[in-house]
């Protein structure tokens, strides 16, 4: 989109990419740390270091997660190119995630800082590894993902000292942000059921409760005042459009886009509006590996519809953000009243269904499970013709590995 702006637009990629469109270098980025000849992105297997399936090189000391040279790669691109002509960077970390990882001078300093505060010790550990990798003990995980975080979160001071260098700076719109809340969580009883503890708000990531979809999100740049708040509900897909807006393009976008520009809330803060196609913040989480499940945010209120059993719950987030109050019997005709918004909207953009999801799903697996029983008869037609002394044991070997790889 913006390589289409026609305002000549230099674009680059660092870090994780899961993406249906493969090579981000394929999507029309000039820079990525993409390796060499893989098919698609870094995925989670952090490029060159840690993968649990090709065993690649491990992470050395100073670089857990690859922090160090993320931030060092995008440091290095600011300076070489920021001021010369527009651009747009986007790094996305390796971290918070697993497998949990800092450095040991990073574990040590919160560690320092745990223990001051008063906080529970039993099963707390002298590690010398470096770097910490999933520590065993829940007192040594928490503290190994809170440095893990804090060490992320200092190389946006890289990416700022950078743009600071530059003269750049004030000129650079920035967004902080996440992917999906947490993943490591407490399980806590609530409404009658367990769900993960995002403290303060329920579940975590695969969740379209407030745990898993409401995130951080800090941005600076032309026009937002500097220590301000804003409560305006935004979503991801909201800065397709904020940045073809910002960008000024000179081209159109699709009409049926499903976000709004976020400029007025940039400019106005809690008076600017999103003007969006949906009629709500609508998520269709048509899941094969977790309960699939539909929400649509109007205003205060949120519902959310299980796909396979019907189920419906409602809250008011302004009162109730931590979802623990279930309106649904109380209001039907709120209910009723979303519920038709939502689905007619799904129907409109063709969202599809969980069964439809479910069927792609083994379509796809039988897919996988053929490819693997066809490589097994080539390598064992291979071997055959080489005669191979001990042929019966590696046989044996292969077909162990095959039964491993079934779905």
């Amino acid at each position: 989109m913006l390589k289409a702006s026609g305002k000549n637009y230099l674009t680059a990629h660092f870090g994780k990419g899961c993406s249906a469109m493969g090579r981000f270098e394929d999507a029309g980025y000039d820079i990525t740390d993409e390796n060499p000849g893989e098919p698609g992105g870094n995925g989670n297997g952090h490029g060159s270091y840690w993968d649990p399936i090709k065993e690649k090189t491990p992470f050395p000391p100073d670089n857990p997660k690859r922090m160090l040279s993320l931030r060092k790669d995008a440091a290095d691109f600011l300076k070489k190119n920021a001021g010369k002509q527009p651009f747009f960077m986007m790094v996305s970390h390796y971290a918070p995630h697993i497998p949990f990882m800092c450095t040991r001078e990073a574990f040590e300093r919160t560690k320092k800082r745990w223990i001051e505060a008063g906080l529970d010790t039993k099963g707390l550990d002298e590690l010398t590894d470096d770097p910490i990798v999933n520590p065993k003990g829940e007192v040594n995980k928490k503290i190994t993902y809170a440095a893990m975080v804090e060490e992320m979160d200092l190389s946006l001071v890289h990416v700022l000292d950078a743009l600071e260098q530059t003269g750049e700076l004030q000129n650079t719109y920035i967004i902080f942000t996440s992917d999906n809340g947490g993943g490591y969580a407490e399980n806590r009883k609530v409404d009658g059921g367990i769900r993960r503890f995002n403290g303060p708000l329920q579940e975590g990531k695969r969740s379209i409760f407030e745990g898993g979809i409401r995130v951080p999100t800090v941005i600076s740049g032309p026009g937002i005042k500097a220590g301000s708040q804003c409560d305006v509900p935004i979503v991801q897909w909201d800065f397709l459009p904020t940045f073809h807006d910002l960008s000024g393009s000179e081209s159109s976008l699709p009409p049926n886009v499903d976000g709004g520009s976020l400029r007025q809330v940039f400019e106005k803060g809690n008076k600017g509006k999103v003007k969006r196609v949906a009629p709500g913040i609508i998520h269709h989480y048509t899941c094969h590996y977790h309960p699939p499940i539909s929400s649509i945010i109007i205003g205060d209120y949120k519902l959310m519809r299980q796909l396979n059993s019907g189920e419906f719950l409602l809250f008011n987030l302004k009162t109730d953000y931590r979802e623990e109050k279930n309106l649904a019997a109380s209001m039907p005709e709120k209910v009723k009243e979303m519920d038709e918004i939502c689905r007619s909207y799904i129907k409109k953009v063709k969202g599809g269904t969980a069964e439809q999801v479910r069927q792609a799903h083994h379509k796809l697996m039988d897919h996988f499970s053929q490819q693997s029983i066809d490589g097994y008869r080539k390598k064992l037609a291979d071997l055959k013709e080489q005669k191979i002394p001990d042929f019966e044991d590696q046989k044996a070997i292969m077909l162990k590995d095959l039964n491993e790889k079934l779905f």
